[in-house]
């Protein structure tokens, strides 16, 4: 074995006992999260919790980041600044139905892999961080992290997420949330609707206008939306109606210009209905995981070592503020099973699946995968060098 293999394993070696020893806390800190659900910006409980846990063990913690409350970054810094590897934590419920996307456990295995690599990170050259990511499922916060340049310090970014199922290719898509208000002129409806300006009408037609879109995009284009308003009464020519939608796309690039024919099929339905039409973002915008080979091969040779070889592809495709930061810096986000095929994340059955036996090993594993990996990352750094020369030739590829 040559030193540079030794050290690494002996390295590797001492942070998958560390999880080990670590599997109280652990697993005590997914079930205080997910007994406690919080959704997302308001997750003060759950950020103090974590922060808490990370203090006591030597993390340098800055809260407040970005302007986000329960936003964080914590800190245990090695011989060297830099490379930093960074694990996100997530730990942001939905309302009504608690940890059903199974944050709890995400931030959990975060927390238990930082703290495992913070035991040796005095040998290390390098640092290592935990990064408290909030409202995942509504505002956005990686993605507003994103623009405040937060991840820039960092060179990689790790974490894992429950499903249904062990994967390794998290296909995200970016997503654009588009809010179409269109104003006409109220009149009544029967004795004098030549004096109106119909904006339901417009918001008919602007449907129908992205239904016919459909069959002149790509296939991965995903269009879809809801009338919130559309008239108070019966009997009076509608003056306002909206319509929130989400457009998505493989790519950040191809999105952009479907959005842009979204917004001119809005427009045409204004200019035919002889309203007036304003559109706007009104959730933070998210860009499409950039898949990492060079993460993504080393993650799966780490927790192939641990027990998990079967991996599966996830047919149906959604998005996530993950997809902001992994075209920043090199990024990971795979999937293992906590539950039996077919429980799908958001229901009430996954959220007691993120409290589970299955979800208590799958956070283990997890938190000691990520572990391993970031090890290697900082014992082998031409590693971190191919995964970014990687990001920044998919990132150009897309551009194209």
């Amino acid at each position: 074995m040559s030193g540079l293999s030794g050290y690494l394993k002996r390295m590797q070696d001492s942070v998958a006992n560390r999880v080990e020893e670590l599997e109280d806390i652990i697993w005590e800190l997914a079930l205080f999260l997910h007994k406690n659900p919080e959704i997302g910006g308001e997750e003060r409980v759950s950020c103090q919790k974590i922060v808490e846990i990370l203090s006591e063990h030597g993390f340098e913690v800055k809260t407040g980041v970005a302007g986000l409350g329960t936003a964080f970054v914590a800190k245990a810094v090695g011989r060297a600044e830099r490379p930093c590897v960074a694990f996100l934590a997530e730990y942001d419920a939905l309302p009504e139905i608690g940890h059903a996307c199974g944050h709890n456990l995400i931030a959990a295995a975060s927390v238990g892999a930082g703290l495992a690599v913070a035991s040796v990170i005095n040998e290390l050259d390098g640092s290592v961080a935990v990064v408290g990511t909030p409202g995942e499922e509504n505002i956005g916060g990686k993605a507003i992290m994103a623009e405040a340049g937060v991840f820039e310090q960092f060179d990689a970014a790790l974490m894992f997420h429950p499903g249904d199922r062990n994967s390794l290719d998290q296909r995200l898509l970016a997503l654009d949330p588009v809010k179409f208000t269109f104003i006409g002129k109220p009149a009544h409806a029967s004795v004098a609707p030549h004096l109106g300006r119909d904006a339901l009408d417009a918001i008919v037609l602007f449907i129908n206008a992205v239904n016919a879109l459909r069959e002149h995009v790509p296939p991965d284009v995903r269009m879809h939306g809801i009338i919130v308003e559309a008239g108070v009464a019966p009997n009076i020519v509608p003056e306002r109606a909206v319509a929130k939608f989400y457009v998505r796309a493989l790519t950040r690039e191809t999105l952009d210009e479907v959005t842009k024919r979204v917004v001119d099929c809005a427009k045409g339905a204004a200019i035919a209905t002889g309203c007036q039409m304003e559109w706007e973002f009104y959730e933070r915008k998210l860009d499409n995981m950039v898949v990492n080979d060079v993460l993504t091969e080393l993650f799966k040779k780490n927790v192939e070592a641990l027990g998990i070889t079967k991996f599966e592809t996830y047919e149906t495709l959604g998005s996530s503020d993950v997809g902001n930061v992994s075209r920043i810096i090199p990024t990971i986000q795979p999937s293992l099973a906590i539950a039996p095929r077919g429980i799908e994340v958001h229901t009430r059955e996954f959220a007691e699946a993120a409290a589970s036996e299955q979800g208590k090993r799958a956070t283990i594993i997890a938190a000691k995968a990520l572990a391993l990996t970031a090890v290697e990352l900082l014992v082998n750094q031409e590693l971190l060098e191919r995964a970014k020369r990687e990001l920044e030739e998919k990132v150009k590829a897309q551009a194209r």
